[in-house]
């Protein structure tokens, strides 16, 4: 049991900061790159409506069945969970161990978070702001919502002040580039910045997208290489993601099965009186 609080207590962190996810190093590399200056192509706006209706009909979903695999510098740890998603107002994230046995839940809304640990029967609340200083700062109720919706728009502009992009013929790949991204991470403190993002041509759907955040330094590159069709709503299916952070490394897999589609899910939480309250994140 104390391995499994160990494994527990490394997810939650990074968890709050992201939910989900993060893989591939060089992914839009190929033998077959062309660059040029930006040119819109035709396809750009077939992306961008396409993409965003995908969005705009969401309203609800539940991740019912979670398989993911975390690992930090090298170190892995498998688990299973779930999550509902009210949209613009709740995230219930719902983690176990591999074996089945519940240990978190996570309860996200755009200004609070409530973190309970059920094998030690705890819990902590607050505001997101008042959460500790550093990185845990990064991610917002608003961010983790566009990786699982993904919502291009919000998640990976291509509104860029001077971009290119990239054709990719071999891995079928339209990728708009940030040239500017290095310089603005100088210019913009605590803000991320788009360094990357890359649709599949046949099907419009983002297939990868590349931030940094400014103060910290940390690059993120967020993977979508599954993607299931409800009610000709796409939502992903598997999604990697990877963070680099100075000499620190973390990547997460997760493959989402079993979703279910704007149907009634329960989102009351409730607190059992055995539960005791801690007022740092860090006891929990």
């Amino acid at each position: 049991m104390k391995s499994i609080k160990r494994d527990y207590s490394g997810i939650v962190f990074n968890l709050v900061c992201i939910v989900v996810f993060i893989a591939i190093l060089n992914g839009c590399k190929a033998k077959k790159i062309t660059t040029e200056k930006y040119t819109k192509p035709s396809i750009a706006a077939n992306i961008e409506l396409g993409n965003q209706e995908n969005y705009n009909s969401i309203e609800r979903v539940w991740f019912k069945k979670i398989s993911g695999v975390y690992t930090l510098n090298g170190k892995e740890t498998k688990f299973k969970a779930n999550i509902r998603l009210v949209k613009d107002s709740l995230i219930i994230v719902s983690i176990s161990s591999n074996v089945g046995i519940e240990g978190l839940r996570v309860i996200i809304s755009p200004d609070s978070v409530l973190i309970q640990n059920r094998l030690k029967a705890r819990y902590y609340t607050d505001k997101i702001e008042n959460l500790p200083k550093g990185r845990i700062q990064l991610w917002s109720f608003s961010l983790i919502q566009d990786i699982l919706l993904i919502n291009s728009e919000g998640l990976f502009s291509v509104n860029f002040t001077n971009p290119k992009y990239k054709s990719n013929d071999e891995q079928n790949q339209l990728c708009y580039i940030n040239e500017e991204a290095d310089l603005d991470i100088f210019k913009f403190s605590n803000q991320f910045i788009h360094r990357e993002t890359c649709f599949d041509k046949g099907t419009g759907l983002v297939s990868r997208g590349a931030l940094s955040y400014s103060e910290w330094n940390e690059d993120i590159t967020i993977y979508y290489l599954l993607y299931k069709n409800l009610e000709s709503v796409f939502l992903p299916g598997l999604i990697e993601m990877e963070s680099k952070y100075r000499k620190s490394s973390t990547h997460l897999k997760i493959e989402l099965d079993k979703i279910d589609l704007n149907t009634y899910f329960p989102t009351r939480v409730k607190i059992s009186s055995k539960y005791k309250r801690v007022y740092s994140a860090d006891d929990i």
